[in-house]
């Protein structure tokens, strides 16, 4: 049986994790026997026999700094039984540390215990009688509520007591409560107390001057602090405390000071305030030596603690190497390539240095990635910055502070760190350099091998570099001179671009991609078990419905019947079955009815899917949200489909009614046309499945079907909207996510590859000479073989998929060859086990079988790239060929 709470290569959802007994044992001894404790994960609720529960009203929340939950617990439950007010608390101690901890919500902070008054007058007798007991206690101050009188622990705010969610068409949830008008409106949990407008604090007479200078949100506010620091802006925020740059009014220089919180952010029985005294005390001691920040000054206020420094000039080693990176540009040239190697290892040795040094002080820094080294572009300089897991060996509690993919698999069950992890870490440091992400080394032992011997192949990397990164990686007594000899004994001079192998026979690929195929399905088949009701396969933290296209089963068993024409009939029954148990299904083509629809009319059962379709055209969330992905578009785009199969006019003619929609709702600007709010905090969808080409595709479909020109017009100017957010940059083009967000992608599911999906068909379709300009110029952006996936949707399978279709469409060899490379490259991914072959989560240190991310998109492109067959994603190109062969006749 499964270990719930660790498993070596499958991610477990944290609510399949069994808490611990520790606090139910001492809250059920306090209990009359007639209630009852319900524990889950993360919660335990106490309930009492009383049935008159309201839906909301005031809440009262209890805190506890780590090592008293106990007494606070002795203290509060009897209070809450002698008012007859049910209550819960967290399940456990691991709880506990995780909303305490550096990385919980700041909303969410501090919630030990969760009380829910049936009254207003029992709130307020409750919460009076809860501070004679708890006034002189100490924790955690929680951001989200209003601090009741002078009590540190005791807090209180107007909120749901059952849950009233609204879904998106992403199946995002926002919780809601109910205004004066009955609606629903937003519970509001920010970092800061929020009053609903509908209502009064009945408490608010009571605690006015009675706050001992208590803030709501706890941050800094003008004026001086430690009278030399004047706050400018902030970096970021964490539940430890926020990160700002500030005027340094006596030095007349920009300074950074980290904010600690008392009672967060406990590691080792240690908080970050210790922490942060920790950091200063160590960056003091490093002052003379160059490799870190100089500190300024640790000083309080209020109960918080600040630490001025030293701004560090440059950038971190992660984005450097992301602007730099030379192998995921295929227009690189030999010298670009060799000056890029030449820096790297420059990098490294410097980095090496860096940690001697440290070493030699007595110091550990245990946290060692690429986001805390920084280096200065023109010099590449490295220098050191955060300190918080960094230990003075014999004087510290050494914390086990680590980022995922620079650390060995053992410090999961460590509370400790070690000089070696240092070590270790530079090799993480040294792979990360090439390839952003290092995550694999914890699942796949030989992925540095793999990696850089493709490598020395593809590029002429000197053989010096892997010798480095395995020497660093497991050499346990590994000393730096020599890692530091062997880079510096590397020749770049023979170092090249990347080099297209035109030779490729098909045969040897058809054979490669059937092993491939075969040991995936293999590997499914061993791991399948259907007697659960989700997650019947090892899937990755994106699924939140069983039956997805994208993220769940739905997309496997679409992936199985693709590529052996038969699903095993017991997965058939399941899939069946489940389906049957699912109430409500989001209307979308990868997450909701639409999708299964889809799968449904190939599995032959065609009722069904029109069941779904029908559903899926009543569902409310319909029109939310236009995109091909996960609206509107895409249930038009599988009714589409079903008329295809069946030639049923009632769905054409559907498909059309939403398309209608389309025409009726667009807002036109900049040339093209969207269906989404430019001035929203989510901004617009951007791309195949979230975006303007996605309700392109669809359009340009359903004008072959029904030569309708209005549909072709639209679609024209919802690609154009998409052409609105392309850019280029190092001499890549890309496209974000969404209009809010800065990141260029290259990929399939969001990207360069998913628009130029959508304009090879247009250009097919129009011959316009600007989308073959266009195909042509974002050539080289979907060309590179490295990627930091494998998945379809963002990463080399999704490329090689593009790359297919360009070969089709535009029958250039060149493109052939491409999608092979894309095929050699996942070697470098594939993860080999006994029972067969599966491939990485997204960037992620656990396996995933999905068809967005996961095995069963990677086989899908592997089984096309044999067959030289259609495009299996989703595609509707027969109507294309079917309109372009009856305008050929006239």
């Amino acid at each position: 049986m499964r270990d719930l709470n660790v498993h070596p290569d499958f991610y477990i959802p944290f609510e399949w994790r069994k808490p611990q007994n520790e606090y139910y044992d001492v809250v059920s001894s306090l209990l009359p026997i007639s209630w009852r404790l319900r524990q889950d994960y993360f919660w335990t609720q106490a309930i009492s026999t009383d049935d008159n529960k309201p839906v909301q009203g005031w809440k009262i929340h209890v805190s506890s700094r780590w090592g008293n939950e106990y007494n606070t617990l002795q203290k509060v439950v009897p209070l809450c039984v002698a008012h007859n007010t049910e209550f819960k608390f967290a399940s456990d101690s691991k709880i506990l540390k995780t909303l305490l901890g550096k990385n919980c919500t700041r909303s969410a902070s501090g919630k030990f215990i969760t009380i829910y008054p049936a009254t207003t007058a029992c709130f307020q007798a409750l919460i009076a009688a809860l501070y004679k007991v708890l006034k002189h206690e100490d924790g955690p101050y929680i951001l989200s509520d209003r601090p009741y009188k002078d009590a540190k622990v005791l807090f209180y705010r107007y909120g749901g007591f059952k849950s009233f969610d609204l879904k998106d068409n992403f199946n995002r949830s926002t919780a809601c409560i109910i205004n004066a008008a009955f609606q629903y409106t937003e519970d509001k949990r920010d970092a800061q107390f929020i009053l609903p407008d509908f209502v009064t604090d009945p408490l608010l007479t009571d605690i006015v001057g009675e706050t001992s200078g208590q803030v709501d949100n706890e941050q800094p506010g003008a004026g001086l602090f430690d009278g030399r620091y004047q706050m400018q802006s902030v970096i970021k925020f964490s539940n430890a405390g926020g990160v700002y740059l500030a005027n340094d009014v006596q030095r007349n220089e920009t300074v950074i000071v980290k904010e600690a919180r008392p009672y967060v952010g406990v590691d080792a029985d240690e908080d970050c305030i210790a922490r942060l005294h920790k950091e200063y005390r160590i960056l003091q001691r490093l002052a003379a030596s160059g490799i870190a920040p100089q500190a300024y000054g640790l000083f309080q206020e209020w109960q918080h603690w600040y630490l001025a420094q030293e701004i560090v000039t440059g950038q971190t080693l992660r984005s450097y190497q992301l602007q730099q990176c030379r192998i995921i540009h295929s227009h690189s040239t030999d010298q670009q390539m060799r000056d890029w190697i030449a820096n790297s290892i420059k990098i490294a040795i410097n980095c090496f240095q860096l940690i001697k040094t440290l070493h030699a002080n007595g110091i550990i820094f245990g946290d060692l990635s690429l986001n805390n080294l920084m280096v200065c572009p023109d010099t590449l300089e490295v220098k050191l910055i955060d300190f918080e897991g960094a230990c003075e060996s014999g004087v510290d509690v050494a914390v086990n502070f680590y980022t995922p993919g620079f650390a060995r698999s053992d410090r999961l069950s460590r509370d400790c760190v070690e000089y070696q992890d240092d070590i270790y870490a530079l090799g993480c440091v040294l792979v990360a350099m090439f390839m952003p992400s290092s995550t694999l080394l914890n699942l796949k032992q030989d992925y540095a091998q793999v990696f850089f011997q493709a490598l020395e192949h593809d590029i002429g990397l000197p053989p010096q570099y892997l010798q480095c990164v395995t020497y660093l990686l497991t050499d346990s007594s590994a000393g730096l001179d020599q890692a530091i000899n062997l880079l510096a004994a590397a020749d770049v001079s023979t170092v090249h671009a990347v080099q297209l192998n035109t030779s490729v026979q098909h045969g040897a690929v058809q054979h490669m991609a059937a092993s491939m195929i075969d040991n995936i399905l293999r590997y499914n088949q061993h791991h399948l078990e259907l007697e659960r009701r989700d997650r019947i396969l090892p899937l990755g933290p994106e699924c939140q419905h069983a039956l997805a296209l994208d993220h769940g089963a739905a997309g496997v068993l679409y992936a199985w019947h693709h590529l052996t024409g038969q699903v095993p009939e017991a997965l058939i029954q399941w899939f069946t079955r489940r389906l049957q148990q699912t109430t409500e299904l989001l209307p979308g083509l990868l997450n909701g009815a639409a999708g299964l629809a889809w799968l449904l009319q190939d599995l032959h059962m065609p009722d069904r899917a029109e069941r779904l379709l029908q559903q899926g055209a009543l569902s409310r969330q319909l029109y939310r949200n236009m995109s091909l992905g996960y609206g509107a578009a895409g249930l038009g785009y599988s009714l589409l489909y079903r008329w295809h199969k069946t030639q049923d006019p009632q769905a054409l003619s559907e498909a059309c009614r939403i398309a209608d929609v389309l025409m009726d709702t667009a807002v036109y600007r900049d040339g093209g046309a969207y269906w989404e709010d430019a001035a929203s905090a989510a901004g617009v969808g951007v791309g195949l499945w979230e975006g303007g080409s996605g309700i392109a595709l669809f359009l340009l479909y359903l004008y072959c079907a029904t030569e309708n020109e209005h549909y072709l017009a639209l679609g024209k100017l919802a690609l154009q909207a998409d052409f609105n957010h392309g850019k280029s940059t190092q001499g890549s083009y890309g496209f974000v996510r969404r209009t809010n967000a800065s990141i260029l992608y290259p990929y399939l599911g969001y990207g360069t590859a998913g628009v130029a999906t959508v304009v090879l068909r247009y250009h097919a379709l129009t011959g316009e000479p600007a989308y073959r300009q266009f195909l042509d110029d974002i050539k080289p952006s979907v060309a590179a073989k490295y990627t930091v996936n494998s998945g379809l949707f963002s990463g080399i399978s999704g490329l090689g998929n593009y790359l297919l279709d360009a070969y089709q469409f535009l029958q250039q060899e060149e493109y052939y060859y491409l999608a092979c490379q894309a095929a050699d490259a996942l070697k470098v991914f594939a993860v080999e086990r006994e029972e067969g072959l599966c491939f990485p989560a997204n960037n992620r240190t656990k396996v995933n079988t999905d068809y967005a991310d996961g095995s069963a998109g990677t086989a899908l492109f592997l089984h096309r790239l044999n067959q030289l067959g259609p495009n299996f994603n989703f595609m509707l190109d027969p109507l294309l060929q079917a309109y372009q062969a009856q305008q050929s006749k006239h």
